[in-house]
């Protein structure tokens, strides 16, 4: 029996009540304000940001998610059972995380080519921003919940982005 990972990234805006329901790990972008860093979405609340924003010396900047991050999820999935992990990524055009997921699946089954075949990495490119990708992963959770195999959610993602 397939037992589907879904993963994605803090841009996708999923409300944390869906993310623990539905089990959806999403990975935080770090946020440099100030001299401090901050987990998008998981260090502060958005009308926290606004107010911090207001308050801020500048304009706060942000980083991608390195290959490095996503081999560590990915090392999780696997020892963890999983047959598949889906991963939706920011647009990436605007990103290059979408390329270090690529980057880190190439790494994973490097380091570990008996997995190629128990153990599917599927990455997809939301070509999109915030909730408008994150509803699709959602969704997609929703239907592995009911049985749906990965292909048929990777599919139907893929057409709604």
């Amino acid at each position: 029996m397939a037992r589907i990972k879904f993963l994605t990234d803090s841009a996708a805006d999923i409300p944390k009540s869906l993310r623990e329901e539905l089990g959806i790990r999403v990975m935080p972008f770090p946020i440099a304000m100030g001299d401090r860093e901050y987990r998008d979405g998981f260090d502060f609340t958005p009308q926290e940001f606004y107010a911090m924003l207001l308050s801020a010396p500048q304009i706060p900047t942000h980083a991608q998610l390195t290959a490095f991050v996503f081999q560590e999820c990915f090392e999780q999935a696997w020892e963890e059972g999983y047959t598949d992990l889906i991963h939706t990524s920011i647009n990436s055009k605007g990103s290059a995380t979408y390329q270090n997921a690529i980057q880190a699946r190439e790494e994973f089954y490097e380091d570990h080519p008996q997995a190629k075949e128990s153990f599917h990495i599927h990455i997809l490119d939301s070509r999109n921003y915030t909730m408008s990708y994150g509803w699709a992963v959602v969704e997609g959770a929703k239907m592995a919940a009911a049985g749906a195999k990965a292909q048929e959610i990777v599919d139907y993602t893929q057409d709604w982005m």
